[in-house]
């Protein structure tokens, strides 16, 4: 798909991109935000107009069902928690979905890896490149 796109672009130009391809490849932008004021975000999300509206930008079949935004993405909880230094050490790249969408099964994860006798380490990271290839 993304050799497809390339060759696509590289006849048409950039300006073949749309809105919607710019809004899905800045998803990071999007999802901070939309965390941050979730409880009007998952509302809007959940109104039928407001989703047939968005269509013709992102894409996304106004019938689909779209993941419910997280006040507190898993980054903000986890820099809370207080480190426990340990001698075996791992390092959990989290993902967008995870951080904000399903923070409870990045929870998870880290509890495990600790229970398992893991100091988990949560680098800094940018958000993934995939989006701009996909969209």
């Amino acid at each position: 798909m993304s050799h497809a796109r390339h060759a696509y672009l590289k006849e048409k130009g950039p300006r073949a991109l749309t809105l919607g391809h710019r809004v899905c490849a800045s998803y990071g932008t999007f999802d901070r935000i939309a965390s941050k004021t979730a409880p009007v975000s998952n509302w809007m999300l959940r109104r039928t107009v407001v989703r047939r509206l968005m269509e013709p930008v992102d894409h996304i079949d106004s019938r689909a069902h779209l993941p419910p935004f997280h006040s507190e993405s898993f980054e903000s909880w986890f820099r809370k928690r207080p480190r426990v230094p340990k001698a075996r050490k791992i390092v959990y790249f989290v993902d967008s979905y995870a951080n904000y969408n399903e923070p409870s099964f990045a929870r998870a994860i880290v509890l495990l890896l600790e229970h398992m006798g893991y100091e988990v380490i949560l680098p800094h990271q940018k958000e993934s490149g995939m989006p701009a290839l996909e969209f």
